[in-house]
């Protein structure tokens, strides 16, 4: 399957339909998967966003890759999904989150919609997984309704992936995948006070949102905070990671979507990708590059 490339309008029977999904990780038992499917998907690289509505259907999920983070959105419909000794019912409202870890049994009675968002770009820390590899939790509505609208304003789009405009798409709903993960882990957050969690949201939107201004530093997030350094350094390490280093990440995954599928050797367009991502020089932003390698 083409890592750059878009599959709209799908509209598949029988065992084309199974073949579509067997493609995408899923496993059918004896080859039966549902007898209809309506999807849609883009791709860029290592990041997909797809929905997709089929019948009852019965069959597993597949692993997810290595360093990949798998969003799942219940749109409408009910099903009863089982991983290890864990067995939980789904239906609107409710997301799956994986990372890694083994397959997921999945029986469907009834039709039912799906959303999924696959990246490798979304930082460990968000990826919460504690006793288990997979996360069943029922989503913030706001959150959830803001993910699903821009997923499906993408999928309706004619916008291609290839473009940078495209990239910065695909920031956007990365950010609110990181927003609704963290949102819906409040009671496992190993931050402390509702505050500091408050506090810790507001940073991460703050670095989301202006990641590509290179005057975005440590001292202007405190300032913008209207906290210490000390203190949003504290928070931050409480959540397992530091403000710089997480900025830094941001940046490099902005940089990484410009430079995809792009053959750029001369010096004039690889300091303009600099910039536009918010680093001060080439040489930055290849050292974060190579550090944030995925």
């Amino acid at each position: 399957m083409n890592p750059l490339g878009t599959e709209r309008h799908v509209a598949l029977t029988g065992a084309d339909a199974t073949t579509w999904l067997q493609r995408r990780g899923w496993a059918f038992p004896g080859g039966t998967g549902p007898l209809q499917l309506y999807a849609d998907e883009v791709r860029r690289g290592g990041f997909v966003v797809r929905r997709q509505w089929m019948s009852a259907a019965f069959g597993s999920w597949s692993p997810v890759a290595h360093s990949t983070t798998q969003l799942t959105l219940v749109i409408e419909g009910d099903a009863m999904i089982r991983f290890g000794n864990q067995e939980s019912r789904l239906h609107g409202g409710y997301a799956v989150r994986r990372d890694h870890g083994e397959a997921i049994e999945f029986e469907s009675h009834t039709p039912i919609a799906l959303m999924q968002i696959e990246t490798r770009s979304v930082p460990r820390q968000f990826a919460w997984t504690l006793d288990q590899n997979q996360a069943v939790f029922q989503s913030r509505p706001s959150l959830r309704e803001m993910l699903a609208s821009q997923i499906t304003s993408t999928l309706n789009s004619d916008i291609e992936p290839s473009t940078d405009e495209f990239a910065y798409v695909k920031l956007s709903i990365e950010y609110t995948t990181i927003a609704l993960l963290i949102g819906s882990n409040e009671q496992r957050s190993s931050l402390g006070s509702s505050g500091e969690r408050q506090l810790y949201q507001r940073a991460i939107h703050l670095i989301s949102t202006q990641a590509t201004d290179p005057q975005l530093t440590l001292d202007a997030i405190a300032n913008e905070l209207s906290i210490s350094k000390s203190h949003l350094q504290r928070v931050f390490r409480r959540a397992g990671t530091t403000p710089l280093t997480f900025l830094r990440q941001r940046r490099a995954t902005i940089a990484r979507d410009l430079l995809a599928g792009r053959q750029v050797s001369m010096l004039d367009e690889l300091n303009s990708i600099a910039h536009r991502a918010g680093f001060p020089s080439v040489r930055v932003m290849k050292d974060a590059l190579r550090r944030d390698r995925i």
